[in-house]
């Protein structure tokens, strides 16, 4: 597992240098892990929704089943942040 989280750590480190917007960045992302999951099952993005904009905040994966464990942290972050909705929708 720590291979993987140095990996896709890398990968936004690296994205984050880039100049491109902030969309082609997150484009770029979803292509890397599109039909690609890590392990056996789907992995999830967690999505931050707030004034109507949804956005990819985290990509889970690493769990025994990816979509148990976003929508237990979605549930967890909702309580703390009621003003955002959080959600979880397929990586691949």
């Amino acid at each position: 597992m720590a291979v993987r989280t140095l990996v896709l750590l890398a990968l936004v480190v690296a994205l984050a240098a880039c100049k491109e917007n902030y969309d082609d960045q997150v484009a770029r992302i979803e292509k890397v892990v599109a039909g690609k999951p890590v392990g056996s099952g789907a992995d999830f993005w967690l999505v931050k929704g707030s004034f109507g904009v949804d956005d990819k905040v985290a990509l889970v994966f690493g769990y025994m089943d990816d979509g148990g464990g976003c929508i237990e942290i979605a549930e967890l972050l909702n309580e703390r942040y009621p003003s955002a909705r959080y959600t979880c929708t397929s990586a691949n």
